[in-house]
């Protein structure tokens, strides 16, 4: 499948995508809005290279599913921070949010949260592919 194609699937079934670079060298990387603002970097990595798999339309919607749970999730992810790292979350914005796909039941997430007050750290998370949100810890921006 070429690039163009493979865009026009993903802005077909993750909506949530601003815009897809198209000079990259990952399978696909863009822009996604997540928590108000559409400029968070976005990532879909394949394991296998060949996404011709008559399965890539369940997993652009799997994905476009987790991008949904991370946003409606707010408040849980912010608690946890406040939690782990005492930080105010007022300001917390999505950093990235990249998509590890192992096959169409396997689709694993990373993502990181930032505010400017946290002098420049991220919390970074993972999203394993039955949604369980691990928190990673506190990492140099």
């Amino acid at each position: 499948m070429k690039m163009k194609e493979l865009h026009d699937l993903i802005k077909q079934y993750i909506p949530q995508v601003t815009y897809l670079e198209t000079e990259t060298e990952e399978v696909a990387e863009g822009e996604c809005a997540i928590w108000a603002q559409d400029d968070c970097t976005f990532i879909i990595e394949f394991a296998n290279q060949s996404n011709e798999s008559p399965a890539l339309v369940a997993i652009l919607q799997t994905i476009s599913q987790k991008l949904d749970w991370l946003h409606n999730q707010r408040a849980k992810i912010e608690q946890l921070i406040v939690e782990k790292e005492n930080f105010d979350t007022n300001n917390a914005y999505a950093v990235y949010t990249a998509f590890f796909v192992e096959n169409e039941r396997e689709v694993f997430c990373e993502f990181a949260i930032s505010a400017p007050e946290w002098s420049e750290q991220v919390a970074e998370f993972s999203l394993e592919s039955n949604n369980e949100l691990i928190y990673q810890g506190l990492e140099p921006a």
